[in-house]
């Protein structure tokens, strides 16, 4: 059995916890849990994991580039529009297909980095898709509006965007 020590940073402590690192007995006041055990103070150096450090520059490139991949793809839905909305099953397909590649492409762009605000970009990347689509052929605007079917293919959509980002 351990015997018991006295606290590095408390004398008038006895412990039976030390450091995983440094061996250094440690109290119920002043140990750290770690992902690979208990450490004292000076040795529990935690930092971000590298995938949920994002910094302005990754968040500045993310938003540039779906926004004029989402103003393209929209674009080009709005020209196929009258082809793919003739097969119901093909048209929602399509929508999803549209919020797949804005969200690979924004994780892709990122780095395939982890932050709210990333999903947050990309969400609102797939709205830029729909919006442009519509400004180009209002007839999507008509049809779609008030449609529960397309409502929901879209929050499908926004979800698979939102969801690549992890």
């Amino acid at each position: 059995m351990l015997q018991a020590q006295i606290c590095n940073n408390h004398p008038n402590v006895e412990t039976r916890l030390s450091c995983s690192r440094c061996n250094v007995a440690v109290c119920h006041q002043c140990f750290v849990h770690a992902p690979v055990g208990i450490r004292c103070l000076e040795c529990a150096v935690v930092s971000k994991m590298p995938m949920f450090n994002v910094t302005s520059f990754i968040y500045i490139r993310v938003l540039i580039s779906v926004s004029v991949i989402s103003i393209f793809l929209g674009l080009f839905f709005g020209i196929l529009f009258p082809l793919l909305y003739k097969l119901q099953i093909i048209f929602i397909a399509s929508i999803i297909v549209c919020g797949y590649i804005v969200g690979e492409l924004g994780s892709l762009i990122s780095g395939k980095k982890v932050s709210t605000g990333l999903k947050i970009i990309v969400g609102l990347g797939f709205a830029t898709c729909y919006l442009s689509a519509g400004i180009y052929n209002n007839l999507i605007f008509l049809v779609t509006f008030g449609n529960p079917f397309v409502l929901v293919t879209f929050l499908i959509a926004t979800y698979v965007a939102v969801g690549r980002i992890r």
